[in-house]
């Protein structure tokens, strides 16, 4: 049995927050990110907060905590996108 691809993030501008989106949500704004997760390329410039294993390979982003649930708040991670977007967008991972 073959893997299930969900294969893209996309975050849409101008209109989003109306409700407006993007073609890729049925509206109107234009898709001004998108991140297959096909390799470790596409998330090279990410940058990681705390401490996790981080792995992007065949349209999969894979996130693993590497502290113990016993660490509490200390084993929080934050996976930031390198991106600055507007104030307005909607985002969809498929």
């Amino acid at each position: 049995m073959g893997q299930t691809r969900r294969d893209l993030l996309l975050i849409a501008g101008a209109g989003a927050a109306a409700g407006v989106g993007s073609p890729a949500f049925g509206g109107e704004g234009a898709v001004i990110y998108r991140n297959s997760f096909a390799s470790p390329g596409d998330i090279a410039d990410w940058r990681l907060e705390g401490s996790a294993h981080i792995r992007a390979e065949n349209g999969l982003l894979e996130m693993e905590n590497a502290r113990p649930i016993e660490d509490g708040q200390k084993a929080n991670y934050v996976y930031w996108c390198p991106e600055e977007f507007p104030a307005d967008i909607e985002v969809s991972w498929r």
